[in-house]
């Protein structure tokens, strides 16, 4: 396997760099790679074969999760450089016309984001060993937006399938839960041995989710240094 340098502190598509603090990153269906740069205040948008790269200055906001949608628009969750206890904010960006809108619903703590095809955003709100939530945010004026679960153990990421239905991780309890969208119902589809896969150790940290075109779960699991993948069953989704 050869690994390369694609982004680095000495070379951000053709730009000399010597502060360089990547906390997230996202890959469209264009191959063009996002990239939150903490410390550094911005946003990258990174062309492929090209050094004609688009950054945006969040401007005193550490910018961590991203997630752009199909429209030209990035959604990120950013920490005001206020210090220990400024609130976290969620602000789309436009890479077409460079317009922001904050969004007016104040955040605790939040680790995880998804944007739907509908420009919802959901996000996991880690609040300590209790009082985590799941929130999903309709549109910019909400200042509270919908709490869909809560009294969660430190939920880390959420994401959607392909029916609309909620998956997140409960990081303090080691487990993945799913939320249905046909009636709310929350249930665990994978605990902390992994269950639905035969032969699987016990999980040390799970943190990240996704789905692939195929509707197979990948979880990055930190502290055992792996990625497992968990194939779904037909008769196992809620459509």
């Amino acid at each position: 396997m050869m690994i390369c340098m694609y982004v680095g502190t000495t070379l951000i598509g053709g730009l000399n760099e010597n502060r360089f603090y990547p906390r997230d990153m996202f890959i469209d269906s264009n191959s063009n790679l996002f990239i939150t740069d903490y410390f550094s205040e911005r946003i990258l948008k990174l062309f492929p074969n090209s050094t004609n790269n688009i950054v945006i200055d969040t401007k005193h906001f550490y910018p961590g999760s991203l997630y752009p949608d199909k429209q030209g628009n990035i959604f990120v969750l950013q920490l005001s450089d206020g210090g220990f206890g400024a609130p976290w904010q969620l602000m789309k960006y436009s890479t077409t016309t460079s317009e922001k809108t904050p969004f007016a619903v104040k955040l605790d703590n939040p680790n995880g984001l998804f944007v739907d095809e509908c420009g919802t955003v959901y996000t996991a709100n880690a609040l300590g060993t209790t009082g985590g939530t799941i929130q999903k945010i309709v549109n910019v004026s909400d200042a509270k937006g919908i709490i869909l679960v809560g009294d969660l153990n430190e939920p880390s990421n959420v994401t959607l399938d392909r029916y609309g239905n909620v998956y997140f991780v409960e990081r303090g309890k080691y487990r993945i839960q799913r939320m249905s969208v046909r009636d709310g119902r929350v249930e665990t589809v994978v605990d902390k041995q992994g269950v639905i896969v035969y032969g699987t150790e016990y999980w040390n940290d799970p943190q990240y989710i996704a789905f692939d075109s195929k509707h197979n779960l990948y979880v990055s699991d930190y502290k055992n240094y792996r990625v497992q993948k968990f194939l779904f069953e037909g008769g196992d989704l809620y459509c």
